[in-house]
């Protein structure tokens, strides 16, 4: 079987106000439907987390994030974004996180640079994980890439980030969370040799 996305996310880097982001000012703008909602604040960071409508949502006064498997969580914060034209956006984010049993993954190699760890450890220890992590520069974006295997399975991590000045860069960073999608999945081939449900 191959390997599932269990994680969706847009981050945008910035003094967000979680005293003005809140459900009832989502739903006021017409970013989200109303529905139940489950709020929690943040105290150490001064900022709340609430999710409604199939969306977890962060804000504090560094960031503002998205997570949904479900919905455009890019088209989520560029709305957020726009109404908020003051709010200097510094970067924008996407991350995916992909996951398997460790039976599941495919006979693909994993990259690896010099000897194993296992080798060299002898019988001084037990590896519990192993990562291997790479930055690409794709476009305009910074991309890493993390694969960490352990016992009970394996988890590829995507970050595509992006600089931005102003709201036009930063709207269009947010909207091109299905393109980095896509482009995860492609690599996940292209690096791995592994496959990702639909």
């Amino acid at each position: 079987m191959p390997l599932s996305l269990v994680s969706a996310q847009t981050l945008a880097l910035g003094p967000f106000n979680p005293h003005i982001i809140d459900p009832d000012w989502l739903i006021q703008n017409g970013i989200c439907e109303d529905g139940e909602v489950e709020l929690r604040i943040l105290p150490l960071s001064n900022g709340l987390t609430f999710s409604f409508s199939g969306v977890q949502w962060q804000v504090d006064f560094r960031h503002l994030l998205a997570d949904s498997l479900a919905a455009d969580c890019g088209v989520l914060v560029a709305h957020v974004v726009r109404l908020l034209s003051h709010t200097p956006v510094r970067g924008v984010g996407h991350n995916f996180r992909y996951a398997c049993g460790m039976d599941e993954w495919d006979t693909g190699q994993l990259p690896i640079l010099g000897q194993s760890i296992s080798d060299l450890l002898g019988n001084e220890g037990e590896v519990e994980q192993t990562r291997w992590a790479c930055v690409l520069r794709l476009a305009d974006a910074r991309v890493e890439v993390t694969v960490a295997r352990e016992a009970i399975g394996m988890v590829v991590l995507f970050n595509f980030h992006r600089e931005t000045k102003g709201v036009a860069e930063a709207v269009a960073a947010a909207e091109r969370f299905q393109e980095d999608r896509q482009k995860s999945q492609d690599l996940v081939r292209c690096l791995f040799a592994q496959e990702v449900t639909q």
